[in-house]
């Protein structure tokens, strides 16, 4: 694929869209947590807010790159138009300032970002663990709110959860390419939000069974989510300091989840399985037709395990 500012002006528009919807999505479930009572849809739509930051990052470095592109075209129209000048006698560093702004934003601006991304997600997490306590405490005055409009938090939760998995294995495949690799970061944000809005989905299913303990660990589990994130993107950034830096290469930015990355393409998990089981028996086994019936009705077979666990449990000797 051509790298050129047509590429990177592309992916600023991606990344802009990207913004626009995890601000649509997360706008949306804190009016509805707040307006119809139901603490679980705030708490991930703060979750959502956060993720702004990442998007915001990645706008402002694809443009820089679109800048720096447009000035090696200019130049290298010059170069050719003025050979002999003395101003294209000097380095390139001395006339390429996109060039070194964009150098700059890879060594301050995006690890910046990626520490304000984790105290953000730490600070929220903990004012979060602090109302959860205190709803936890015997005797107290609170209770965690649950909406009664089920119907409308599944539909809205299940919808955003459907539309954020999708957006995140489009920008999974665009991130194949090198030169949107950066897009990683927001598939992983992408996967991240449609991964809590599939578990408030599951809780107020669950709850038409009258089922609502599911509920409260759900509501615990956003703020531990939100910890472990904040924890891999700090590893990242430690580990960035130590990390060769390989010239004409510009570094993965340590707010790029990996873990969530891996969500947002499941099929390369299961390559790397593949990899693994071969490596371990010698040949590619992978590839005869009994691994890959298993792997047709593997699904079904468990399916199958469990109706017959279920009619045996029916069952007395």
């Amino acid at each position: 694929m051509r790298i050129d500012h047509l590429a990177y002006q592309r992916a600023t528009n991606i990344a802009g869209f990207g913004f626009i919807l995890q601000l649509v999505s997360a706008v949306v479930l804190l009016i509805f947590g707040l307006r119809a009572g139901d603490d679980t849809a705030w708490f991930v739509s703060l979750y959502l807010f956060t993720g702004l930051l990442i998007w915001l990052g990645l706008i402002i470095v694809f443009n820089q790159h679109k800048l720096e592109r447009l000035e090696a075209l200019e130049e290298g129209e010059l170069t050719a138009t003025a050979a002999g000048s003395s101003i294209f006698d000097r380095s390139g560093d001395e006339i390429r300032v996109a060039a070194r702004r964009l150098r700059m934003m890879y060594k301050w601006v995006l690890p910046i970002v990626s520490l304000l991304f984790i105290l953000l997600l730490v600070g929220l997490a903990w004012y979060m663990f602090s109302l959860l306590s205190k709803i936890e405490e015997p005797g107290s005055l609170i209770a965690l709110m649950m909406t009664e409009n089920k119907g409308w938090l599944i539909a809205v939760t299940l919808g955003l959860a459907v539309i954020c998995f999708i957006v995140s294995r489009f920008l999974a495949g665009m991130a194949g390419q090198k030169v949107w690799q950066s897009l990683r970061a927001g598939s992983g944000v992408m996967v991240g939000s449609a991964l809590m809005l599939l578990l408030i989905a599951i809780a107020t299913i669950l709850r038409y069974f009258e089922i609502t303990e599911l509920v409260s660990i759900v509501a615990w589990v956003i703020p531990v989510f939100m910890c472990i994130v904040a924890c891999e993107v700090l590893l990242n950034l430690i580990l960035q300091l130590y990390r060769p830096r390989v010239a004409g290469e510009f570094p993965r930015a340590a707010f790029d989840s990996r873990a969530l990355s891996l969500l947002a393409t499941p099929d390369s998990f299961i390559r790397s399985i593949n990899d693994a089981v071969n490596y371990q028996f010698g040949f590619d086994i992978t590839s005869s037709w009994g691994y890959q019936l298993v792997l047709r009705s593997g699904a079904w077979l468990g399916v199958l395990g469990i109706v017959v666990l279920l009619a045996l449990s029916t069952l007395s000797v």
